[in-house]
């Protein structure tokens, strides 16, 4: 065996076998929310989650009998969008605190297994929401990526990394007002465009983010997309 084969396979070994039994020795699994240890999420606190109603517009929260009203629909410009639970109830704000913020990354997976997709998506492909450079730079990584990487081997779908963003102000320190006007010009598609989508993010607030990643990905070729959430505002 080559040495660099070698190399290879013992960094395979070590990142696949030995780092996880290592990582849960040196810093065990506790509850984000409440600290018990051995889980991400425990069995109480994910109780606490309060879930979004289907019967309730994914962006401004009227209730009907399907998942988008129309004049959001055609505001948006998406077929049908999806949250499964609300932000700011129960521990889902430590949630994604900690798998935007604290580095577990680990917690994309909790988030992917809640999301259920609102109907038959087959033929879909997802596409998450992106950082910026400066963003990614800190975090070391895309929580949306991350959440819709899981979703891909859950629902056997494919998913494309088709979107990019240019750095801007942080939304979280801007009004709601201003919030459009930011992102004005930020995203941009790289490589070709499925002609459906799931967008993917982790948390809706005033729908600014997916406004214009959809409008980038209509004008690049995307014929439907389907807005898919862990958690709205």
């Amino acid at each position: 065996m080559k040495f660099e084969e070698k190399k290879q396979d013992n960094k395979y070994f070590f990142e696949n076998k030995i780092w996880p039994l290592l990582k849960d020795f040196l810093y065990p699994k506790r509850c984000v929310s409440c600290g018990k240890l051995d889980t991400f999420l425990c069995e109480k606190c994910e109780k606490e989650i309060i879930l979004v109603s289907d019967k309730k517009c994914l962006f401004c929260g009227r209730i009907l009998d399907k998942r988008l009203c129309d004049k959001c629909r055609k505001e948006f410009r998406v077929k049908n969008g999806f949250a499964y639970c609300y932000y700011r109830e129960g521990p889902v704000k430590d949630i994604v605190w900690n798998l935007k913020f604290r580095g577990k990354k680990e917690l994309a997976e909790v988030v992917a297994k809640k999301i259920k997709f609102p109907e038959d998506l087959k033929g879909y492909v997802l596409v998450p929401v992106p950082l910026d450079k400066i963003r990614f730079r800190e975090r070391g990584y895309n929580q949306s990526f991350l959440i819709a990487k899981h979703l891909a081997f859950a629902s056997n779908l494919e998913m494309k990394d088709s979107l990019r963003k240019e750095s801007r102000k942080p939304q979280m320190a801007l009004k709601k007002r201003d919030r459009q006007k930011n992102l004005e010009g930020a995203y941009f598609v790289i490589g070709e465009v499925p002609k459906k989508v799931i967008l993917v993010d982790d948390v809706l607030t005033t729908g600014s983010t997916i406004k214009e990643c959809v409008k980038v990905l209509k004008k690049a070729g995307a014929r439907e997309v389907v807005v898919v959430v862990f958690a709205r505002d």
